[in-house]
């Protein structure tokens, strides 16, 4: 549980001889180590991975048999329902959210949390039932701050797993149309995680997918709301923020999402030799991944713009 876990760290951290506001440096805010160290907060296993690596400790090891103390069950079920997210199994996640209500250990701190982000992103994605999605990712987020609310939006202390969360929110009011709510959002959380570790690009510092893909994410569905209130060139800015991100971080799986959204973007600034470039950029690229779906829409977006605007 938490408070062993939190324990575990206060004593490395006095043992290497570290303040909290040092051990928290680069990876979480202090107050996130404070509230691990009393207890009143289960660290998420990437974050446990961050202070394994800071303390030169195997924290990720502790906490497993700590884990499979209380229960193997609710572990397993936690690596389950990880998983059926990454892969978007509705199937799989509605199974096990029943599973998991059932559970104690799914009635507080992040596995509480969990929970409430698997409810928020199955009504999002797949009932486009927004308005549900929308309290399921609040109370997510307050798991972490009780206080949180839209319009204070104090994103400082809060997770990784509220971050998206925080996507997630800002995505639904995107297809609500609620566009000035959507890019609050979404550029306070720009702006929050442009001071995150991830942009350090510390090269000591083992950088997870999930970091990485949330950054280029935010971007992309920034610029796509810019794109939706024909901010064309705020857009433009946005979406290469995140290109560049990508490439200075060797991570290409969204690559291609962006590079037609730039293309699009060019396009509507009339910006034509640049889109031609990107659009022949992504269409090699796109042929390498062999991803048919973006290609075919790749080449709509070519077909509407250089096509069907000259008949």
């Amino acid at each position: 549980m938490s408070a062993n876990i939190g324990e575990i760290i206060r004593e490395i951290r006095k043992v290497r001889k570290m303040t909290q506001e040092q051990l928290a440096k680069n990876i979480c805010s202090r107050r996130e180590i404070i509230r691990i160290e009393r207890g009143q907060h289960e660290p998420s296993p990437h974050l446990i991975t961050s202070l394994s690596q800071k303390l030169n400790f195997d924290l990720q090891s502790c906490y497993l048999k700590l884990t499979f103390g209380t229960s193997l069950e609710s572990y397993t079920l936690k690596l389950s329902l990880y998983s059926a997210i990454e892969n978007q199994d509705i199937s799989s996640i509605i199974d096990l959210i029943s599973k998991v209500e059932a559970l104690d250990e799914f009635k507080e701190g992040e596995n509480l949390q969990l929970l409430y982000y698997a409810k928020a992103l199955y009504y999002s994605s797949f009932k486009n039932n927004f308005d549900a999605s929308n309290t399921y990712c609040l109370l997510g987020i307050q798991v972490d701050n009780a206080r949180f609310s839209l319009e204070t939006m104090d994103l400082r202390n809060l997770s990784h797993e509220s971050y998206v969360l925080l996507n997630i929110l800002g995505y639904n009011y995107m297809h609500l149309e609620k566009y000035n709510i959507a890019c609050k959002i979404y550029e306070e959380l720009l702006n929050i995680l442009r001071t995150y570790p991830i942009l350090s690009y510390n090269p000591y510092y083992k950088y997870s997918d999930s970091d990485r893909s949330l950054f280029q994410i935010i971007c992309l569905n920034l610029s796509t709301v810019k794109y939706k209130i024909q901010n064309f060139e705020e857009a433009l800015n946005f979406i290469t923020e995140g290109i560049d991100f990508a490439l200075k971080q060797h991570s290409l799986k969204l690559l291609p999402q962006m590079l037609i959204k730039k293309f699009c973007i060019l396009c509507n600034l009339t910006r034509f030799e640049e889109a031609k470039i990107i659009y022949t950029e992504c269409y090699y690229l796109l042929k390498l991944t062999s991803e048919e779906n973006l290609l075919w829409e790749l080449k709509d977006n070519y077909k509407k713009f250089f096509i069907d605007s000259k008949n």
